[in-house]
């Protein structure tokens, strides 16, 4: 009978009577209740209210006693800090030399992971590195060149400077696989963080690399690597032999798969980095859940989803969306301690949100919120240039006696091969110019003495009119060193601090203080890049600079250029005046102290005594009388005695005169007044400033030295300012050198 009548041909009524008959009484006999009632909280969206549940009741557990061993992507260091933080039997089988204590050793890539195997972003690269260290498999890819040593292809990063022979190298790499069979033999649990399934390998036989050939370390030739984008069926493959491979020199190991929450720095794939990065995470989970199935002593953690839900109520990531907060670390770690280590069996779930209070104490303890991972991909796609690519691509300059040992890059060189001549010493110093990094560095260390200060921020370097230069003749003892990179935002100092810092440790050459001169730079920068966002040029108003890992920082509206631009009285003497006003200003303020707060966490971080200075600028505020010296220039300009290009024209105004001359009135009109200008506006930075000057006088206790002002009785404004009002003139630099000192008594 047809079953719905109707459909070909008309039902009798009678047979329709029948069917709902039929359809009620097998209706009736159906009394099992609907499953979904019965199912627990965790297998219900949102049932538990906020407290999502993410990780299912594991198979096994493990306790403090277990030999627990760790390598994959750079979330995967999470994990092994975590381990050794709280007294686990974390399995470090490649320890670091006795004579370098543990930060130098993290340096040096010993203790991130439980070899020193760098970052494993693929099950193919861990299978590979499985069978390297056992013999089964010895690539073709030999050791690339780098600098005045060679670098390690599958672990180019696992160290800040290149390895100075083959011979070292080769030594390296046979204690580093004893190392690796040591760990896969001894470990009860093995935790492996799956993190890409883009990855570059050889064309001759398949060796893959953890990030491309070129990119940082090596270079690149299409004829001899390829782009590879693993699917399922590979990564799951993959998977599966390492587990077989694992079992076959320790049965008694289980394994522990994780995915990285982190997306992707850069795609290949030809599609956008969101998309590819929802490809590979999509890839990685259905993969683990495949092996995890099928074997009893494979598991699976939930890292990934503990991170990426949306049930967080502060953010878990930092603002350059990539970096997880400590805050969230902790909360992942947590978890594991509740649901895998028998100590804490019984325990309730960890509470989803952590207080606010609870945050910021984990936040202030360590770097603004962000758990700092070494990371090959982040170096290698250009998020960031590598410590050593950083380390040799400016110039340096150290002042010791009536020295100056300078580092320069050959693109600051001339083809003769003889010092270029923008680079000069300072009058009655000797010149000793350097085209390697490796003999520089040996030139350094043999200046030393009892220990070198270095000075970061707001200097050009090799010049005689910089401030360091002024400091190392006024302290009269001890090698200063220059690491003023022309000028630059607090953020990168963190980074030159560290490329410079890191191989000057590693050598043991002593640093005595570092001392970082930041204000305009790091307000200049933002507040053009708000005034760009404000008229629609730029998506938004962050740039690289600001990644500082602020968590609740919530950015206030765009601004409209009919509110923040106030027009000047008179055309022909002022630049309209781009104000952020209050909220924007607020917003901005916390932006750069936390970047220059970042770099004295990086001093702390190596071990370096810091001082922290705010220099002095010229605004109307801070030093009201340089306006007033720029104003009485222009009009004893007009007499014959005043030489070209100063002298006005006929009927020159006030403002064409400074735009002729590249001259500022004040230094938020910099960035209208330089050459190559195209913004047009004075920025107000005094509220900004303002900010700093109040950030630094509640922390003079921790090393901030308010400099803002100090220098405005010493000399008149005209001598401590060039005419752009942002860099020191020659007396200037030696005027704010003197405030240093005294400030260090």
């Amino acid at each position: 009978m047809n079953a719905f009548p109707g459909r070909t041909a008309l039902a009798t009524a009678t047979e329709s009577a029948d069917l709902e008959d039929a359809l009620r009484a097998a209706a009736a006999a159906r009394t099992e209740p609907c499953p979904y009632k019965a199912l627990p909280d965790d297998a219900r969206w949102g049932a538990a209210g906020s407290a999502i549940i993410a990780q299912h009741a594991p198979r096994f557990r493990v306790s403090r006693t277990t030999r627990i061993a760790t390598a994959g992507s750079c979330f995967a260091q999470h994990f092994g800090r975590w381990l050794q933080a709280n007294g686990y039997a974390y399995v470090i089988a490649e320890p670091g030399p006795l004579a370098l204590d543990a930060e130098q050793q993290r340096l040096q890539g010993y203790g991130v992971y439980s070899a020193r195997t760098g970052s494993v972003y693929t099950p193919r690269q861990l299978v590979q590195l499985f069978d390297r260290a056992h013999g089964a498999f010895v690539p073709s890819e030999h050791p690339w060149p780098q600098g005045d040593g060679f670098v390690d292809p599958f672990r180019p990063r696992v160290q800040p400077l290149p390895f100075p022979s083959l011979e070292a190298l080769a030594a390296d790499r046979a204690q580093h696989f004893a190392a690796v069979r040591e760990a896969f033999a001894t470990c009860e649990l093995f935790v492996f963080t799956l993190g890409l399934t883009e990855a570059w390998r050889s064309r001759a036989d398949g060796a893959v690399f953890p990030t491309c050939p070129g990119c940082g370390a090596g270079t690149f030739a299409a004829a001899d690597y390829e782009f590879v984008n693993f699917s399922v069926e590979e990564t799951e493959a993959d998977l599966e032999a390492f587990v077989a491979r694992l079992a076959g020199v320790n049965p008694r190991a289980r394994v522990l798969l994780t995915v990285s929450p982190v997306p992707l720095v850069a795609t290949m794939a030809g599609r956008p980095a969101l998309q590819s990065s929802v490809y590979s995470k999509s890839v990685l989970r259905v993969a683990t859940q495949r092996v995890r199935d099928r074997h009893a002593h494979v598991e699976y953690f939930a890292s990934y989803e503990m991170v990426t839900h949306p049930y967080h109520t502060q953010p878990a990531f930092a603002p350059d969306r990539r970096t997880v907060t400590t805050a969230t670390v902790a909360r992942v770690m947590q978890a594991f301690a509740q649901h895998f280590v028998s100590d804490h069996a019984d325990a309730a779930d960890p509470p989803p949100n952590v207080d606010a209070g609870a945050i910021a104490r984990i936040e202030a303890a360590s770097d603004g919120g962000r758990e700092q991972s070494i990371c090959d991909e982040v170096a290698a796609y250009a998020l960031q240039m590598p410590a050593d690519e950083l380390l040799a691509s400016r110039p340096w300059e150290l002042y010791a006696g009536t020295t100056s040992t300078v580092y320069c890059p050959a693109e600051f060189r001339a083809a003769t091969g003889q010092v270029d001549k923008t680079l000069y010493p300072p009058i009655g110093y000797e010149l000793r110019a350097h085209a390697a990094v490796t003999s520089w560095l040996d030139a350094v260390g043999a200046s030393a003495g009892d220990g070198i200060t270095l000075c970061l921020g707001g200097s050009t370097t090799a010049r005689s009119s910089n401030w360091p230069f002024h400091l190392h003749r006024l302290l009269g003892a001890g090698p200063v060193l220059n690491l003023g990179a022309n000028g630059s935002v607090a953020a990168f100092d963190r980074r030159i601090l560290a490329a410079v810092a890191e191989p000057l440790i590693q050598r043991g050459i002593p640093i005595r203080r570092a001392i970082h001169l930041v204000g305009y730079n790091d307000v200049h920068a933002r507040l053009v890049s708000l005034a760009r966002f404000a008229r629609g040029e730029q998506p938004d108003y962050a740039s690289d600079h600001d990644c500082a890992g602020i968590v609740g920082l919530v950015a206030p509206p765009r601004p409209r250029l009919g509110h923040s631009v106030r027009r000047p009285r008179n055309d022909d003497e002022d630049l309209s005046l781009f104000l952020p006003g209050a909220a924007w200003e607020h917003h901005l303020t916390r932006m750069v102290t936390a970047a220059i707060d970042g770099v004295g966490a990086e001093a702390s971080r190596l071990g370096i005594p810091f001082t922290t200075v705010l220099q002095p600028i010229a605004t109307d505020l801070f030093y009201p009388l340089y306006g007033r010296v720029m104003r009485s220039l222009f009009e004893h300009a007009a007499g014959a005695d005043v030489a070209p290009p100063v002298a006005r024209l006929p009927g020159e105004s006030f403002l064409a005169w400074r735009r002729r001359n590249h001259f500022s009135r004040c230094a938020g009109e910099n960035a209208a007044m330089a050459k190559a200008a195209t913004l047009g506006y004075d920025l107000d930075v005094d509220g900004i400033y303002q900010g700093l000057v109040d950030h630094f006088r509640e922390r003079e206790h921790a090393g901030y030295v308010d400099l803002s002002m100090a220098c405005i009785y010493r000399e008149s404004p005209q001598f401590l300012f060039k005419w752009d009002a942002c860099h020191y003139s020659p007396a200037g630099a030696a005027i704010v050198a003197d405030e240093i000192r005294r400030a260090l008594r």
